[in-house]
């Protein structure tokens, strides 16, 4: 075999040479890259590649003008080749670059050039070869989006991202990748992160189990809440949720760390509301007891004094025995009192409001208050110059202004200083809301503010519980606050405490403001001569001891008496013994209640008087009793006199009083 560079170094035969210059033409026609020669900025030689790359035929490459060319090039991309061939002239080396030419068809593609000068015959050439690499691009730039999109769904994310290394026993978990989201929450930047590991992020007492490691090292999902520690020495409570995964052949970890600070505090607010209507059950469930112990004494009662007022009618003026019952008597309505503080808690109390401006009330109690609190204790009255009307019990109001007097008077064992003041207040409805539950509109608000020791925060919200109470065994019943509650309530009115321990205690009381001119039919008064009278009175009581009382009360004052034991029997009797002239009816019977045989008698004589009697009534005034059908409501304990007078009253058509 010859050796071809000797043969052509030593002149052999033309034939020989023209093989080897045809092998090295077969060569750079077919290679993978497109080869051009340029001079003077004009294509010379062109290779099959280049030509079918660029859609033209060699001979019409080499026809081509610089302006031609320069025409094919994208517009973006001509300040960069002629950049590389001022830099060729120059004789500098060229990195390879990408640019866009248009092929023959318009279409355009991205080529990879590898320009370089080379001599050809002692004349310097531009020698380009260059790959199309259109689709490479592509999918560089589909990757790149793909990046890009993955990137920003990550940073964006609204929880808080963490990638970390999956730890290996004694080994620590390390923090390869974070969001923006874990950034901002932590306060932190990227790279001091990528510089910690996950236990230097969570809390130490909230970490996953050996167990539930080995669960994530196998596969599985890991669903926990921890605590993220921010730089300020934050705890930011988070539920987190993470997964393995495989990158270049090692597994990591993706953790989702989710802040749920708004609903830790809003089941906080759901079990503090929770709280609250379990207390109000409690409240309810104790009221009915209250009031249902308070109806049967009440009846108690009814029965004692009804027994005293006859046995006094039937002794002579000057007779010793008038005293003891007089003390028998006063015995029995300090127990009716009781009762009424019971009922009051219950909200059962019946309560006769009247239209009054409330300075007056804390005014009438001021003398009151001062031998109650002692005179350690600084009395101040902050009367606003206009309070404005409310519609209230007045002795149920006395009795909240003294009963908190009376609690901050033992918050002040040392003396200090207990401040009444009355303020105009338009509760807007977020305030409202706010202010347990109160309909907005225009509110007279007194507060009682002590200077005392405070409320512990742990018992504040029990402090109008029943029989809560924080005072020695034996001075203290623990109605007082609950009793205030319960009067408050049936007022329409509400009552709010603010409390710092070891500075004082401010109870505010709300009630809503009224029209000083508004019509008061709670307000009539029960008068009329104590005189009796021989009309048929309807008697109709479920309790047997009382309605004996009762009946022999007003059979002595004159009146014919027909008994009754419920309202369905009373209803049979008056169909058989009609006319009647007036219906003494309680309330509260079994079978058919007061109410609802007030309505049919009524129904049959409209113009017939009734007498309702009850010490058991849940948020009904005397004016809604009128509504009922009632001409006139008696509290029970009844009292000999109150009753006489009621039932002449009615019979002459005259409206009654309660004294």
């Amino acid at each position: 075999m010859p050796d071809s560079l000797l043969e052509i170094e030593g002149g052999v035969a033309a034939e020989t040479a023209a093989g080897i210059g045809g092998l090295y033409r077969s060569l750079v026609d077919n290679a993978l890259q497109g080869l051009v020669l340029l001079r003077d900025g004009r294509i010379v030689f062109a290779n099959q590649r280049g030509a079918a790359l660029s859609g033209y035929t060699p001979a019409a490459l080499r026809a081509m003008s610089r302006a031609d060319l320069a025409q094919r090039l994208h517009v973006d991309d001509r300040a960069l080749v002629a950049e590389s061939a001022a830099a060729l002239r120059r004789g500098e080396r060229v990195e390879p670059y990408e640019i866009r030419v248009a092929r023959k068809d318009g279409a355009q593609r991205w080529f990879e050039v590898f320009p370089a000068t080379i001599v050809v015959d002692g004349a310097a050439m531009t020698q380009v070869a260059f790959l199309d690499v259109t689709d490479r691009r592509r999918a560089l730039d589909a990757l790149r989006d793909r990046e890009e999109r993955l990137r920003l769904m990550f940073d964006e994310a609204k929880d808080a991202l963490f990638v970390h290394t999956l730890a290996s026993d004694g080994e620590s978990t390390r923090i390869v990748e974070v969001n923006d989201m874990a950034c901002r929450q932590l306060g932190t930047t990227r790279e001091e992160l990528l510089s910690m590991s996950m236990t230097d992020v969570t809390s130490l007492d909230q970490q996953p189990t050996h167990d539930d490691v080995e669960r994530l090292k196998a596969g599985g999902d890991l669903l926990y809440e921890t605590e993220l520690l921010a730089k300020d020495w934050r705890r930011i409570p988070v539920e987190v949720s993470a997964r393995t995964f495989t990158y270049r052949g090692a597994r990591m970890v993706l953790l989702i760390a989710r802040d749920v600070t708004e609903r830790k505090a809003a089941q906080a607010a759901l079990n503090e509301k929770d709280e609250v209507l379990l207390q109000a059950q409690k409240l309810d469930a104790v009221g009915r007891l209250a009031g249902g112990v308070a109806h049967d004494f009440n009846n108690l009662l009814g029965i004692i004094t009804g027994s005293c007022g006859i046995l006094e009618l039937q002794l002579d003026e000057g007779s010793e025995l008038r005293e003891d019952i007089a003390e028998i008597t006063k015995a029995a309505e300090r127990a009716a009192q009781l009762t009424r503080k019971l009922l009051a808690f219950s909200r059962k109390q019946v309560l006769e409001p009247v239209v009054l401006d409330i300075n007056d009330a804390i005014g009438d109690t001021h003398r009151m208050l001062k031998r109650l609190i002692g005179e350690d204790i600084e009395l101040i009255t902050l009367l606003a110059a206009d309070p404005g009307y409310v519609k209230v019990d007045r002795g149920s109001l006395e009795q909240v202004i003294i009963n908190l007097a009376v609690n901050a008077r033992d918050a002040m064992p040392s003396g200090g200083k207990l401040v009444i003041e009355t303020v105009n207040l338009e509760l807007h409805e977020g305030l409202a809301a706010s202010e347990m539950g109160l309909p907005p509109g225009p509110y007279v608000v007194a507060t009682v503010t002590d200077t005392g020791s405070g409320i512990d925060p742990e018992i504040l919200p029990k402090v109008f519980e029943p029989f809560f109470t924080t005072k020695e065994r034996g001075k203290g019943t623990g109605l007082g606050l609950s009793t205030v509650y319960g009067i408050l309530k049936q007022s329409r009115g509400a009552i709010a405490v603010d409390s710092t321990w070891g500075k004082g205690t401010s109870f505010r009381i709300y009630l809503p403001e009224c029209n000083s001119e508004e019509a008061d039919a709670a307000s009539r008064r029960l008068t009329g001569p104590p005189v009796g009278g021989t009309e048929r009175v309807l008697l109709a009581e479920d309790e047997e001891g009382l309605r004996q009382v009762l009946a022999k009360v007003l059979e002595r004052a004159g009146y014919e008496i027909i008994q009754a034991h419920d309202g369905a029997d009373a209803l049979r009797k008056f169909e058989l013994r009609a006319p009647v002239d007036i219906l003494v009816t309680d309330m509260v019977m079994p079978t058919l209640g007061g109410v609802e045989l007030a309505a049919e008698l009524r129904r049959r004589r409209p113009q017939m008087p009734v007498l309702f009697m009850s010490g058991h009534i849940e948020r009904v005034t005397p004016a809604d009793m009128m509504s009922m059908g009632a001409c006139a409501f008696l509290l029970k304990p009844v009292s000999v006199k109150r009753l006489t007078r009621a039932v002449r009253s009615l019979l002459d058509g005259r409206p009654p009083s309660s004294k």
